[in-house]
């Protein structure tokens, strides 16, 4: 469970940095808004450390080893915060350097991902990419109908529950292989 403190002030750092990039803030601005709501040490310097990374214009390799990309809240939001603030006004360049970083970068292109979205809206993102999106039950239908929730405050998509639990499923051993050979390298 996500019940960390850390985990939680994350989660929070990232609404908020939503937020404000929403609400017209650049990425810095965003960025800047949201760390200061963030009480917990550890992220806060974590945080700190990726913006000197990004205002020194760090290499994403570079921050990636200084950061981390494991997966951990506190790896993935401020590496997250490097990315956007380094790369957050090209949607383009910011959505391949979060691919390419390695690690967890799944959910750190979730969170950056949705950070972009925020910023450009749906008109700013590369049509190319978006239109390679895959389908299923959490694709690119359900992610522009989330949103469509948020920009026009109507209610979320709904989703076919059966469907949603037949890919987890199909996942598992997917994330169980990929877990193992983490563990050998």
């Amino acid at each position: 469970m996500h019940l960390d403190g850390r985990a939680v002030q994350a989660a929070v750092f990232v609404a908020d940095t939503a937020a404000g990039a929403a609400n017209g803030q650049t990425p810095a601005a965003a960025l800047g808004a949201g760390a200061a709501g963030v009480r917990e040490p550890e992220l806060a310097a974590a945080l700190a450390k990726a913006k000197g990374l990004a205002g020194a214009g760090a290499s994403v390799e570079d921050a990636a080893k200084a950061l981390g990309t494991s997966g951990y809240s506190v790896h993935t939001a401020a590496f997250a915060y490097f990315l956007f603030a380094r790369f957050g006004s090209d949607a383009r360049a910011c959505l391949v350097e979060t691919a390419s970083a390695g690690g967890d970068n799944d959910s750190i292109g979730a969170v950056v991902g949705g950070w972009l979205g925020a910023f450009h809206g749906a008109a700013g993102l590369p049509t190319d990419l978006v239109a390679g999106l895959c389908g299923g039950p959490f694709g690119r239908a359900h992610l522009e109908g989330l949103a469509a929730a948020l920009s026009l405050k109507t209610p979320p998509p709904r989703y076919f529950w059966p469907l949603a639990m037949a890919r987890n499923l199909t996942l598992i051993p997917v994330v169980l292989a990929h877990g193992f050979l983490r563990l050998l390298s």
